[in-house]
Formats: C-alpha cells, structure tokens, sequence
C-alpha cells in the first residue's frame, strides 16, 4: 500500500488502527485485501489520516515485522562456507621445513577468491583448523601448531592483501574492541577479525591482555560499542568455556558502555551447529561467531536488537 491509497481508507480503519495498535498490521492486511473504492475526501481529513498512519506504521507495524522477520532468521540453518579442497594440504606446507611451498599455494589460493572474507572462510581458517587436527592426531607438535598459525598471519601482511583496503566501507564508525582472551597464545582469530571488521568500517582497536585485570583497564580506559573475544582458531578451547565466561563478566563490570555488546569467537563455535544461543547464554555474551567472515554480520545484528 502506498501513500497514494490513504485517501482510500475509511475513518473508522484509521481510528481504529490509531486506539488498537498492538492490532494494525491486521488492521492494514484486512484493508489491502479488500479495499473500498476510491471516494473523495477533504484534504485535511486525507492529511490528518497519512500522519495518523505514518506514526502507527513507524511505531508498531514496521518493529512488528522486523520482530517477525527476525524470528524466522534466527530460526534458519547457518550455512557453513564451503572450504577449499587444497586446505589441507595448505596445512600440511605450512609446517614444512620451507615455507616456500605454503606462500606459493596462499598466492595461487588468493588469486581465485572473491574477496578477503571469502578467502578467510574458505582457506585460512580451514588451514588453522587443518593444523590443529594435525595436532590432535599427533603429527605435529605444539610448536608447529604456532608455527603454522604465525606464517597464516604473516601471509596476510603480504602486499596483494593489502590491495582490498581500498574497499573498506564509509559512514558512521562504531567502536570495537578485538581481543585475545586472557591465556590464549593463538592469535590469528584475532588479527583476522580485526583486519575484517575494519575492511566493513569500524573503528578497530585490536589488543592482546595477558590477564583479565588488562582486559578491565583497556574497556576502563575507552568507549567500546562491541569487544570480540576471539579465540584459537586452530584448537577448540572447550575446557576454557568457563575461563572465558569469567572474563566476559568481569568486562562488562569494567566497561564504560552499560550496553556493551559481547561476541565470542573461535574454533570452538565453529563446531557448535545450531547450539549458538545457548552457549552464548551460558558464557554470558550476546552471540558466538563461526567465522571470521561473519564478524561484523555478528556484531551488527545484536547492535540491532538494541
């Protein structure tokens, strides 16, 4: 319904609509199935009627559908990205005596993505995911799972990455925080998160506390919108779920934001299927986040819930 076929709606629909607000998209769906015809009315009667309407749709009917179309969202399978069939073997080179044969590959890999992002889904972090299943089967040591892990982030400073800054989005710039959690030595999840979310248009501080008394002073010290605490993203940190809930907590008692939105990330929400919520509640943040590629998606939509 435009605003054109206002002058088409009786009084008594707007009336209503304006006493019954909770009940106006009913109002509005009886209406557009069965419209009277077009009479003429006064124009201060079609004027008064189109701000009537417009404060009812504005206030009830349009946060009404979002809801509405935010459940059905929320209730969808997230897809997960397709990985590239030679990540493995990206793994496997990067623990290798020469690097030499990993940097080719992430150059060759590089060259058929559509974006950072993609690239990330699909290679780099399958790659570190590769390392540490290498790890758990006992093929390689803990050294070469931070080996693997420091030549992934090296790559990503190399010049042809750089070329995709270009495409960082403008307007407002909200603030987020990208941290390591407390105790995590891996900190490739972190500096991808970083790199992406300030290739969307955040403004992007991106810091590694040792202790979660640091991590108190840096959310003390400056207005956050978000924090992401991204863990490993090679190892899952499970038996560390409640080390991190403890964290979370002691963030949103030192932040200045009472609002502050808290994202958790990291191998082990890769892994968790449909069981995001309740892992999420259990840690005592807003969401858990996959992917590096839907960090900013992540953060977005709580902001949005807001």
């Amino acid at each position: 319904m435009s605003l054109l076929d206002f002058r088409e709606m009786p009084a008594r629909v707007v009336q209503a609509m304006q006493g019954w607000r909770s009940g106006a998209p009913a109002l509005l769906a009886v209406f557009a199935r069965a419209r009277p015809a077009a009479r003429a009315v006064p124009a201060g009667l079609t004027e008064r009627n189109r701000q009537l309407i417009c404060g009812v749709i504005d206030s009830t009917v349009i946060p009404e559908l979002v809801a509405v179309h935010r459940v059905a969202s929320d209730r969808l399978p997230q897809a997960r990205p397709l990985v590239h069939a030679r990540s493995d073997e990206l793994a496997r080179r990067l623990i290798a005596t020469d690097p030499g044969g990993a940097v080719d590959l992430l150059e060759l890999l590089w060259l058929q993505a559509d974006s950072l992002a993609a690239f990330c889904a699909r290679v780099i972090e399958p790659a570190a995911r590769g390392l540490g299943d290498l790890w758990a089967a006992d093929a390689c040591s803990d050294f070469d799972v931070i080996l693997g892990l420091a030549r992934l982030q090296s790559a990503l400073q190399r010049p042809y990455f750089g070329d995709a800054r270009a495409q960082a989005t403008a307007g407002a710039r909200r603030a987020v925080l990208v941290v390591c959690p407390p105790g995590e030595p891996h900190a490739l999840g972190a500096v991808l998160d970083a790199e992406l979310l300030q290739r969307a248009g955040w403004e992007v501080h991106c810091e590694f506390p040792a202790t979660d008394g640091e991590l108190q002073e840096l959310v003390a010290a400056r207005w956050c919108d978000a924090i992401d605490l991204a863990s490993s993203l090679a190892l899952r940190r499970d038996h560390l779920l409640p080390r991190m809930a403890r964290s979370i907590g002691a963030v949103r008692a030192a932040s200045r934001n009472p609002a502050l939105v808290v994202v958790a990330s990291g191998r082990s929400f890769f892994e968790l299927e449909d069981r995001h919520g309740a892992v999420a509640a259990d840690l005592g943040a807003d969401a858990c986040c996959p992917t590096a590629a839907q960090i900013s998606t992540a953060i977005t939509q709580v902001l949005g819930r807001r």
